[in-house]
């Protein structure tokens, strides 16, 4: 029986889930809830709520029941991404500062995945800016002024916007920290990119209409 790549990789990372649901070990986690602001409460299951680039995500062990606070549910991927990082917990909490890397650099091809971003923000950062912030983003007062965006209690993103001039495009690059490119496959990483541009569009779309008004 023919099966297409996409309904294969589909297969695996259902697998990946169910492997990562075995590997999950609260003991060993649970110790690093309070150092990242992770609420958790305990019953007949252990609840946590897992903040994700402004969606609440609640998480039941060890039935392992995923929504985000309003009722939508998790696609696979995002499961993944959700049992990864709490696999990997105590890394997240005791990794250092460090050096942020660049994932264009790291093979991770997002040129497809930012177009919208670029058409929509090509010569204006200042309006880049506003979105970002409002979306929870921070502007870092450094060269170039990038802005730290928090994907996971603990994990961070840099974006970095120079609009476009007279006969040069608008340059994007986004940076993780070496701790995350460690935890995440690069599939997983475009996935969170992905997300947050979508959310940082949004807010474009929702300053344009107020301001249209």
């Amino acid at each position: 029986m023919w099966v297409s790549e996409r309904e294969r990789r589909k297969a695996a990372i259902k697998k990946e889930v169910e492997e990562l649901k075995r590997e999950i070990d609260l003991s060993q986690i649970e110790p690093f809830f309070k150092r990242l602001n992770i609420n958790y409460r305990k019953g007949e299951e252990q609840i946590l709520e897992i903040p994700f680039i402004g969606d609440l995500i609640i998480l039941r062990i060890p039935s392992f029941t995923f929504k985000k606070v309003g009722g939508a549910s998790l696609d696979t991927p995002l499961k993944a991404i959700i049992l990864r990082y709490l696999k990997n917990l105590p890394e997240v909490a005791e990794g250092k500062e460090e050096d942020y890397r660049n994932l264009e650099e790291l093979g991770v091809s997002l040129s497809k995945a930012l177009k919208p971003l670029k058409r929509a923000f090509s010569y204006d950062q200042s309006f880049f800016f506003k979105c970002g912030t409002s979306l929870g983003g921070v502007r870092l007062k450094e060269r170039d002024s990038p802005v730290l965006f928090s994907l996971l209690p603990g994990i961070e993103s840099l974006f970095f916007f120079k609009e476009g001039e007279e006969e040069k495009g608008p340059e994007l690059s986004i940076y993780f920290q070496k701790k995350a490119t460690n935890i995440f496959s690069s599939s997983e990483l475009l996935y969170m990119t992905k997300v947050l541009v979508r959310k940082i569009l949004k807010e474009a779309k929702k300053a344009f209409s107020e301001y249209s008004f």
